[in-house]
């Protein structure tokens, strides 16, 4: 028999589920009126309840944060109420955000440069995704305009409690983890061919 959930972790499950999607700690912290370490240890108690009284929910660490997820075992319970997922992302895509990913704050132009295609395509669909955002470029950088960060959906996403959790990138084409990410292979050396119907940087510009 489970222990009782206290009125503390209640307060706590009840912001998580209204929010809906990962709430950062420090947030927590403020609107339960403790400091951090006290979130961690009632976010603690909070899955071992879920966990032991059978719920479908658990609760997930991700981006300096948490989440009430479903567990595996109802997800296709629940894909058949709100519909399939979106479609898997293109190798395109996949190889734009690995570079956003290893890489990020970073421009277009570097993007294009390190994959050796046009990259306006997959950055939309990644921006559309909620997977990067724009961000200002840093000081000193080459390039002027908007660059690329990854967001807490990218986090969630792939399972990712923060960025340290990335495997190593080897480099532009060797070999790393990547794959176990989902993310795609690394990213092309400039002058291979292109994917998904992208097109070289240079092709109609003027």
């Amino acid at each position: 028999m489970s222990a009782p959930l206290g009125e503390e972790g209640r307060g706590l499950w009840a912001l998580l589920f209204a929010a809906g999607r990962p709430v950062a700690a420090r947030r927590l912290a403020r609107l339960l009126a403790c400091d951090e370490g006290e979130v961690a240890r009632r976010a603690h108690a909070l899955g071992e309840y879920l966990e032991a009284t059978g719920a479908p929910l658990a609760i997930e660490a991700v981006g300096g944060g948490y989440q009430l997820v479903l567990r595996p075992a109802y997800h296709p319970l629940a894909r058949s109420l709100v519909g399939e997922a979106p479609p898997r992302l293109s190798s395109a895509a996949l190889e734009s955000l690995a570079v956003v990913a290893y890489r990020q704050p970073v421009s277009r132009a570097e993007i294009e440069r390190v994959r050796g295609v046009r990259a306006e395509r997959s950055l939309a669909v990644l921006l559309e995704r909620g997977l990067v955002r724009e961000v200002a470029p840093p000081p000193g950088a080459a390039a002027e305009g908007p660059h690329y960060a990854t967001t807490d959906e990218f986090l969630h996403a792939f399972g990712l409690t923060s960025l340290a959790d990335l495997p190593p990138w080897e480099g532009v084409g060797g070999r790393t983890r990547q794959a176990e990410l989902n993310l795609g292979p690394p990213p092309r050396p400039r002058g291979e061919t292109a994917g998904d119907g992208e097109v070289p940087p240079e092709a109609g510009r003027g």
